[in-house]
């Protein structure tokens, strides 16, 4: 990299110095060849960094979904009965519904295939939680109060939602199921999968 921005340098005063009419040319060569290569540095080290942001937040989010399918009744009785019984249908769907959503949801992020409707499922399930959260302890003073378990109650699912919405834009990167695969698949399946 570095002898590329040399030889860029050198090229750029060898014009600079032949004629001063080059000037603009030489300069919108040299930004293009720098953001070029910028970008090369910057795609890998951006793939990684989604392929983690993957793994570790849906192998957090796994122990909320098989928590939730060891204890459905209680979880029904103490989260959906008092906080969502404007839900139709029997209220324990609603728990193993949320269950297997962040389960599946999880598996289907870390392997990298169906990402954002996984992602759509995940931040539905975020989205109650902060109803749920909001309507049992409100805002707790945030962002400037000081509470005795010394974090907010909302602080997870809130972060769990923001990282949700980031992966949603930016999909699940290079290091992925569906990257491995997407030259093989036409673009009208590849639509529903990605």
């Amino acid at each position: 990299m570095y002898r590329a921005h040399r030889a860029i340098s050198l090229l750029s005063c060898y014009m600079l110095q032949a004629k001063t009419t080059y000037v603009p040319l030489v300069n919108a060569v040299r930004r293009k060849l720098c953001i070029a290569i910028n970008q090369m540095n910057t795609k890998p080290f951006a793939d990684v960094t989604l392929l983690l942001a993957r793994v570790l937040v849906s192998l957090l989010m796994l122990h909320h979904g098989i928590e939730k399918l060891s204890d459905v009744d209680g979880f029904t009785s103490f989260i959906v009965d008092n906080y969502f019984s404007y839900l139709p249908f029997d209220h324990s769907y609603w728990t193993r519904l949320a269950a297997y959503t962040q389960i599946f949801g999880s598996f289907f992020l870390i392997i990298g295939i169906f990402t954002r409707a996984s992602l759509l499922g995940l931040s539905s399930t975020m989205l109650f939680a902060l109803v749920f959260h909001f309507s049992d302890t409100g805002l707790q003073g945030a962002p400037l109060g000081i509470v005795d378990a010394h974090n907010y109650e909302f602080e997870a699912s809130s972060l769990y939602l923001l990282l949700y919405a980031l992966m949603l834009v930016f999909g699940s990167g290079g290091y992925s199921l569906i990257a491995a695969v997407r030259s093989k698949i036409s673009d009208s399946i590849l639509r529903w999968i990605v």
